[in-house]
């Protein structure tokens, strides 16, 4: 600590020193999360790193005269996860052997990692496109092959969103983050409706960090019920995506999380 002093009275010094010099000028940016960067002057002076500040990156070395670039906010990007399922299948992570499932869906070891969280959980949704594939063409986990495409695509989708703590019977003594017996699932829990939503438009932001269990190796998300309003849109009547998704169609979306190791929403 006394060493961390001693640096920034130096640094204090230094900069004071520089602004009495001729041609010289010292400026301050608190923009980036508490990051001060030191302006060059014109007379050959070199704009100096800008200082660490609490989660931040460290602003870069200015050139002859300029000044060093703010660093940028705290915190990891967000998880961001590609959901590409056929219809009356459930995204949750779990253990899969089919290659389409593997590409979509992650491993209960893998959720302990991403979704570990003290106080902050927080999702959101991008709904996509549906997906045509080719007739008979494994694309979407699951999908039922053989039958017809839908006649059109859907303009929405609605779908219910629940909790599921990752739970562990056999704790590894000497790695929290591994488990001897094998990461499962609890039951389902605390149920969300969400949408209807438009297909390239954004949920509402669900924030389950007071509603959820407290979970040593994390809470995990499910979604299920996932309807469409492709039998809408055929028969030419109204109703906001109220048929669940065909077998032989997929649903498609983008989940993004935000949990306290990473930026928030």
């Amino acid at each position: 600590m006394k060493k961390i002093i001693l640096l920034a009275l130096v640094f204090a010094l230094s900069s004071c020193l520089e602004a009495e010099a001729p041609g010289s000028s010292t400026t301050s940016n608190d923009s980036g999360g508490g990051i001060s960067n030191t302006t060059g002057g014109n007379g050959g002076t070199t704009g100096t790193t800008g200082t660490t500040g609490s989660g931040s990156t460290t602003g870069t070395t200015g050139t002859d005269g300029t000044t060093g670039s703010t660093g940028t906010s705290g915190g990891f990007p967000l998880h961001q996860f590609d959901l590409l399922l056929s219809g009356h299948e459930s995204w949750v992570p779990g253990n899969y052997t089919d290659s389409l499932a593997m590409e979509t869906q992650i491993t209960p070891q893998e959720a302990n990692i991403l979704f570990s969280s003290d106080t902050r959980l927080k999702l959101r949704f991008r709904v996509l496109p549906q997906p045509n594939p080719t007739s008979g063409e494994k694309y979407c986990y699951d999908r039922t092959l053989g039958q017809a495409a839908d006649a059109y695509s859907y303009t929405k989708l609605k779908w219910r969103v629940r909790l599921r703590d990752i739970l562990c019977s056999q704790p590894d003594p000497n790695n929290t983050n591994n488990c001897l017996s094998g990461f499962y699932l609890g039951s389902p829990y605390s149920p969300r409706p969400i949408g209807p939503v438009n297909v390239d438009s954004f949920s509402e932001v669900i924030d389950y960090g007071s509603s959820r269990n407290f979970s040593p190796y994390g809470t995990t998300v499910e979604i299920d019920q996932v309807y469409s309003d492709n039998y809408c849109l055929a028969t030419g009547s109204y109703c906001p995506a109220n048929f669940v998704v065909r077998r032989a169609s997929c649903w498609h979306m983008t989940m993004e999380v935000s949990t306290d190791y990473t930026q928030d929403l």
